[in-house]
């Protein structure tokens, strides 16, 4: 990764920790949706909550921060060691997880793919009750589908 993305990546963990210092997870989930998965579908994406639960974290709300996604777990340690690995390679000059195997890495990011893949259906299946079922039908996936069979 060159020096300059280095920089990039730095600071938007940087900016994204500290927006998370700055809103709690109730004001962010007073705010619009951003999420494109969700505007279209209608549907929580695999990431949905993650935001909220990085924020309750940071506020030390442990048990409000699983709730809004349970992989905050996993996430919010895998953020602060790229955070700090970047701050001491951007800061040295020199490559400080050269150590850890691209094979390593890869196996990594394909467990964390299905580990939200996984999450994701689970809370999808268990969440269609009435009010998921009305949700969808107002996303803009079910509205074109209707127009077209009829």
């Amino acid at each position: 990764m060159s020096t300059r993305r280095k920089w990039i990546v730095l600071g938007g963990l940087s900016l994204a920790l500290a927006l998370g210092f700055v809103f709690t997870a109730d004001q962010m989930a007073a705010g619009p949706a951003f999420c494109a998965f969700k505007l279209v579908s209608g549907l929580d994406c695999p990431g949905c909550g993650m935001t909220r639960a990085l924020s309750a974290l940071l506020h030390g709300d442990v048990d409000a921060a699983v709730l809004f996604h349970p992989l905050v777990v996993v996430v919010f340690p895998v953020m602060v060691a790229l955070w700090l690995t970047l701050v001491v390679e951007v800061g040295s000059g020199r490559p400080f997880m050269s150590c850890v195997p691209a094979r390593v890495f890869n196996r990594f990011c394909v467990l964390l793919v299905f580990l939200f893949v996984g999450t994701w259906v689970f809370r999808t299946v268990e969440g269609l009750n009435q009010d998921g079922l009305q949700l969808f039908q107002q996303s803009a996936v079910y509205r074109f589908v209707q127009a077209a069979l009829l």
